[in-house]
């Protein structure tokens, strides 16, 4: 077969682009980028595969390959019957966790299951996957010592501002990046152990992955290379007695055995005291809350998986959708996650188990368990017939427990759900009857309807893939452009750029509600308001339409409708107050909503419509100065001082977001009560 038709090729460049491929200048420029080449890669190979007239010859299936297949019909059975079936096609803007992605992720475990079972091929494929986090790593260790080229927004900080930046790699998450380096970790470790030829090389790159995920402080990475090193070492150990038993000791194996774990404890020193010297105090800190998982960060994620196990609740079987969990989780969101992570709207419930369940209900859980049943079976089935592919074996299922433990405290994110993929082909391609283990399968002529509509589907994804990250490039610039564009035309470029992104994607409700942001923020800039607030009243209309069960575009729009009221358009007040009245309905607790709407009454002079929602959110978030100072506003124009009074001491010693002109304003007119009513004092 020719090398470039050989899928094994394509499954390992997804594999590597799904850890290192990242794209700077979008509005998500890491998950996205690796999400649109799975699909463009994994499409073209289910395509291709499925009129293959070698297929069936080339895949005997096998219990595991029944198993996926049941996932995927669950994903397709989980988009038609979602709540937003469109957003389950092509997935959220950030994220691309639809179907799409899925015929991806399935695509490309078939092409791995066509390929030849080869333990050395197979071999090379988990060395390009090592390989790829340990260039992750690389980068993510430039980030740790600062010299870190590229500036990124929204790093994560631990220990508050100036405290120590968390690398992030090439994975664009903290997290993300401790899934990958822990799984890569216990994967390289047994291959360094016992594979002579790349020891050195292996055991710098095992070191350096195990370094980087103590560097991330993810808790759910330690937890995962932590099980995941005891799995492997343990079929390690088998296989190495099993050795023993079954041949005679020869003084070269055990020596390059010893030498391997020489070499191990070497460099896992020096890595342990590498780390200890960048970052030895936060480890210690972040251990602390390992030990009392109440602490830090596990307040906000345990409101979040109550949250999912709501939506669950509200939708048992199927869920609500692939990708729907940012969409319906505002409605079940309680008041302390607001507390915890102001104004976050998760993508993910940060368990892999917990978000199933909220987006794929029972049934996809039910899939999701026959897939892991069914591969753990694959796995002792092949350790039974193949003691050639036990040391493989051992770094693979060490890998797989990394990412599921892991997975149970967070998020996997592409790179993960592609090593996941992968993996199983893998240990079901060795698991196939009538190809000889070491033996590579003779080679074929390609089959050349299968690679003209293989080509035709890849290029028809790339093409769409294409869309999708241009759109995304012109809303980052949209969302963002004021601080990166230069010249006093910047209001301009960013109106232009979030024309050009509904006029590529104008089927996604995320676009629509940015421009209907933009233009409204032109006003001030533009020469004919009237016409920058009709196309932001378009444009957020639209974005409801599209998405309705999303909150944040009746707040939108609401605050379109209430901003022509401010200008003298009486018929939008009660359509605006709807607006809000309805994004309320599906976001009980959204405490921006209510802070806009009160300052949207006070500005058209009705202080008794504010005082409601001035209330609850004074009520809700007693620490937020802004209600409180919208709620003595409110007070004051209904006449009550006293209440007022009490609402600005409270808003002087708020927490105002960085927003100190407020609290300067609420001081001067506490003052001014006081000194206005002195024996009041």
């Amino acid at each position: 077969m020719a090398r470039w038709a050989d899928p094994t090729l394509w499954v390992r460049v997804a594999l590597a682009a799904s850890i290192v491929a990242f794209a700077p200048g979008l509005l998500e420029q890491f998950e996205a980028p690796k999400a649109e080449v799975v699909r463009v890669l994994g499409v073209g190979s289910l395509a291709a595969l499925l009129v293959s007239a070698r297929g069936p010859e080339r895949i005997r299936w096998q219990p595991l390959d029944v198993a996926v297949g049941v996932w995927l019909t669950v994903e397709v059975l989980g988009t038609l019957f979602s709540v937003a079936p469109r957003l389950s096609l092509l997935g959220e803007v950030r994220q691309r966790e639809g179907l799409l992605t899925s015929l991806g992720l399935a695509g490309l475990y078939f092409a791995a299951r066509s390929g030849v079972a080869d333990i050395g091929r197979t071999r090379t494929t988990v060395l390009v996957a090592i390989a790829a986090a340990t260039l992750a790593s690389l980068y993510a260790l430039i980030q740790a010592l600062g010299l870190d080229p590229l500036p990124w927004a929204g790093t994560a900080v631990y220990g508050g501002q100036g405290g120590f930046v968390r690398p992030c790699g090439t994975l664009g998450n903290s997290n993300l990046l401790g899934v990958v380096s822990a799984a890569a970790f216990v994967a390289a470790l047994p291959l360094a152990v016992s594979h002579h030829r790349r020891r050195w090389l292996l055991a710098v790159a095992t070191m350096l992955l195990g370094a980087i995920t103590m560097l991330t402080l993810s808790r759910a990475a330690w937890l995962g290379a932590a099980t995941g090193t005891l799995v492997a070492g343990a079929l390690l150990g088998f296989a190495r007695l099993d050795h023993r038993e079954h041949t005679e000791p020869g003084p070269d194996g055990t020596r390059r055995w010893r030498n391997g774990l020489l070499i191990a404890v070497v460099l896992a020193t020096t890595g342990i005291l590498v780390v200890h010297g960048l970052a030895g105090d936060v480890l210690r800190a972040r251990f602390g809350e390992l030990l009392a998982p109440g602490g830090g960060s596990g307040r906000s994620r345990l409101e979040i998986w109550r949250m999912a196990i709501a939506c669950w609740r509200a939708r048992p079987w199927l869920g609500h959708g692939p990708d729907t969990l940012a969409l319906v989780s505002p409605h079940y969101q309680t008041p302390e996650y607001w507390r915890f992570e102001w104004a976050a709207v998760p993508l993910h419930a940060h368990s892999i188990y917990l978000h199933t369940l909220a987006t794929r209900g029972l049934l996809g859980f039910a899939a999701g368990t026959a897939w892991a049943v069914t591969l753990l079976l694959t796995v002792r089935h092949v350790w039974r017939t193949s003691a050639e592919a036990r040391v493989l074996l051992a770094a693979l299922a060490g890998a797989l427990v990394a990412i599921g433990v892991a997975g149970a405290f967070g998020a996997l994110g592409m790179a993960g759900a592609a090593f996941i993929v992968v993996a199983s082909a893998t240990v079901a391609s060795l698991a196939q009857r009538g190809t000889q283990l070491g033996q590579p399968s003779s080679s074929t002529t390609p089959d050349r309807r299968a690679l003209l509509l293989g080509g035709v589907a890849t290029a028809l994804a790339l093409f769409w893939s294409a869309g999708d990250l241009v759109a995304s490039r012109a809303a980052f610039i949209a969302q963002r452009g004021d601080r990166f564009l230069p010249g006093p035309d910047r209001m301009t470029a960013r109106v232009a750029a979030a024309e050009r992104a509904v006029r590529i994607r104008p089927m996604e409700d995320a676009f629509q509600w940015l421009r209907a942001d933009v233009q409204l923020t032109s006003l001030t800039f533009s020469s004919v308001p009237e016409v920058a607030l009709n196309e932001a009243e378009v444009s957020a209309r639209r974005a409801v339409a599209l998405a309705p069960l999303r909150a944040l575009n009746h707040r939108g729009l609401g605050h379109v409708l209430m901003t022509r009221a401010l200008r003298h358009d009486v018929s939008a007040l009660s359509a605006g107050e709807a607006a809000y009245a309805r994004c309320l309905e599906l976001a009980p607790y959204d405490a921006l909503a209510m802070l806009q709407l009160a300052q949207m009454e006070l500005a058209l002079g009705r202080p008794q419509a504010a005082l409601p929602p001035a209330q609850r959110t004074a009520l809700l978030y007693p620490r937020i100065g802004l209600g409180h100072g919208l709620l003595a506003e409110a007070c004051l124009g209904v006449g009550d001082q006293g209440m007022a009074r009490r609402a600005l001491e409270q808003a002087v010693t708020g927490d105002w977001q960085g927003l100190e002109a407020g609290r300067r304003q609420a001081r001067r007119m506490l003052d001014t009560l006081r000194t206005s009513d002195p024996p009041n004092r």
